[in-house]
């Protein structure tokens, strides 16, 4: 059975019809809306849900009990790292990171979370117009660190091309003006060695929410061990 109820864009209360308005009024924010506009907000809403639905029903969930409190932990085929949702006991679904999952090295996190709520908190109390609740403790509580996966490569790439180069020379003489062009053939021959290419390999994921935190520290990386995903999140290769 599908249930469905409208609220207010504004401010995500109930909303209702207004018989001596004709329009839908939020009791609390007091934002007015029109038959129309509301058709075409929630129009929008429906389609972005069925959507949604689609891309949740085409993904594989699996189940996992937790060996702290026994409660069912349900995950998406790409969640490697996560937590209970009862317990909050940190649950690594080992097996997958065997075979061709299996990191080969990884950068372990350096900041403790007390001390990510503090640089948030310092850098969100000292922004103007921003509200309480962003940095309350229910949102505080939301920080987890989170592990990306990554493609990274070296290239030894070697060299052999012919091209054609001109040389154009043009001078004036008079009332006439003169054009010669050289041509020449243009041998090369190398190789270039190319190191610590990266590619994030995770595409559920904005590459430019990855602009803030990149480059990483490479002289930080140390060989993997599946220890250090223990409180933390981690998502395969998608």
């Amino acid at each position: 059975m599908t249930i469905k109820s409208y609220k207010c864009p504004s401010c995500g209360a109930g909303i209702h019809f207004k018989p001596a308005l004709q329009k839908f009024k939020c009791d609390f924010c007091l934002s007015e809306y029109t038959e129309e506009e509301i058709d075409d907000i929630y129009t929008e809403k429906d389609e972005k849900e069925e959507l949604y639905h689609d891309n949740i029903d085409s993904r594989q969930l699996s189940s996992y009990e937790c060996n702290s409190c026994g409660a069912k932990i349900v995950t998406d085929d790409t969640t490697t790292a996560t937590f209970c949702y009862y317990c909050h006991n940190p649950v690594i679904i080992s097996d997958r990171l065997i075979g061709n999952f299996q990191p080969n090295k990884l950068i372990p996190f350096s900041v403790d979370k007390n001390k990510a709520k503090q640089n948030f908190l310092d850098w969100a109390q000292n922004k103007r117009f921003v509200p309480n609740d962003f940095y309350s403790n229910s949102q505080l509580e939301k920080i987890t660190g989170i592990y990306l996966p990554y493609w990274w490569a070296d290239c030894e790439v070697d060299i052999d091309y012919i091209g054609e180069a001109r040389n154009i020379r043009v001078w004036r003489s008079g009332d006439r003006e003169f054009t010669e062009t050289k041509k020449y053939q243009i041998v090369r021959k190398g190789q270039i060695n190319i190191e610590n290419v990266g590619e994030v390999a995770f595409t559920k994921i904005d590459d430019t929410l990855l602009n803030g935190i990149a480059p990483y520290n490479e002289n930080e990386i140390i060989d993997f061990s599946m220890a250090y995903l223990s409180g933390f999140l981690l998502n395969n290769m998608i």
